[in-house]
């Protein structure tokens, strides 16, 4: 009995709605939302196109830094050796060296953490 009711209800809410709708406005709006649809599309292509430059430009710069990185480590760390060796100096470049690897550890930490990912 319900189901027949809500057909019922169904039926003459149909049957009160105005019989002479113009299709051309019909046809209107869908026409806008496929413009706005494809608007949106190029919007986010663009946005990934965005962000595809951003990551080419974050490897160069990581590849830019790492070199340099090594370059610096490697020059300190002979500084350094030939610095302990002789025993001569204030040991300055001894503690270069241990305060570029503490930095190294701790800008590594950073990165790898998980509250990293939150920011």
């Amino acid at each position: 009995m319900f189901f027949f009711f809500s057909y019922f209800q169904f039926g003459t809410t149909i049957s009160s709605q105005p019989k002479n709708i113009n299709r051309a406005v019909y046809t209107y709006r869908i026409l806008d939302i496929i413009k706005q649809v494809r608007k949106q599309k190029k919007g986010i292509g663009d946005i990934i196109d965005d962000i595809r430059q951003v990551q080419r430009e974050t490897i160069t710069v990581t590849a830019t830094l790492a070199r340099q990185e090594q370059v610096t480590d490697d020059h300190v760390y002979k500084a350094a050796s030939k610095e302990k060796k002789t025993g001569g100096g204030d040991g300055a470049y001894v503690k270069s060296y241990k305060l570029l690897t503490k930095i190294r550890e701790r800008f590594d930490d950073m990165v790898s953490s998980k509250w990293w990912w939150w920011w």
